[in-house]
């Protein structure tokens, strides 16, 4: 058993299967990163059978872990690699843990904060040619389109500006540029893991 298993919750098993800090199977599915992917690999032919080659599938997929014996970007971007063999239609990069907290970040007061997974990013755009989709930090439109331009990223997603401000992208298009308002402070975490749903903390407290 992972010395993490009993820090990490339910909902973010996402970078386990890939992860060897997580993924102590002996078995084809364990060990080298060839083998790590198999399972994710194993899920996307069952579901492209199912759907067929028309309807696009999309996966999250961990950059690095940041915890001793994690996934590395060099096994992430293999997997990546892998993947986009076998046909996947875009990866959305993200990263870290819960355990160091690194996969949800707080303080982004400036761009050079934003998009954190930049780096790993660019190392992926740099050997796939599958649409790279980039999560983490982005909190303004004008950051998107850097990235953008300068080979980033295909697309950009967001999540907890979304949990504060329903339509930051609708605000965007109408001209009004100014940032996301969240204040990446994590607080809309709390009443998720205590059983009472997801939101903005802040937000409530001014209601």
């Amino acid at each position: 058993m992972s010395k993490y298993s009993g820090k990490i919750k339910s909902m973010d098993f996402k970078p386990q299967v890939l992860s060897p800090a997580f993924n102590k199977r002996t078995d084809a599915y364990g060990g080298p990163i060839e083998n790590r992917a198999k399972a994710v690999l194993d899920i996307l032919a069952t579901m492209r059978r199912h759907v067929g080659d028309d309807f696009p599938i999309l996966i999250k997929l961990n950059s690095e872990d940041i915890i001793d014996g994690g996934l590395t970007v060099s096994d992430a971007l293999q997997a990546g690699l892998m993947l986009q063999d076998a046909g996947i239609d875009a990866i959305e990069l993200s990263g870290g843990t819960v355990v160091t907290g690194d996969h949800c970040r707080t303080e982004i007061s400036s761009e050079e904060k934003g998009a954190y997974w930049r780096k790993a990013a660019k190392a992926f755009k740099e050997k796939l040619t599958t649409a790279l989709i980039l999560v983490g930090g982005v909190r303004s439109l004008q950051l998107a389109e850097k990235l953008y331009d300068e080979g980033y990223a295909d697309y950009f997603s967001m999540s907890r500006p979304f949990i504060r401000e329903p339509g930051p992208v609708a605000r965007w298009a109408a001209g009004d540029l100014a940032k996301a308002t969240c204040l990446s402070d994590n607080l809309c975490r709390g009443p998720l893991l205590d059983g009472g749903g997801i939101y903005c903390v802040v937000e409530k407290k001014k209601a």
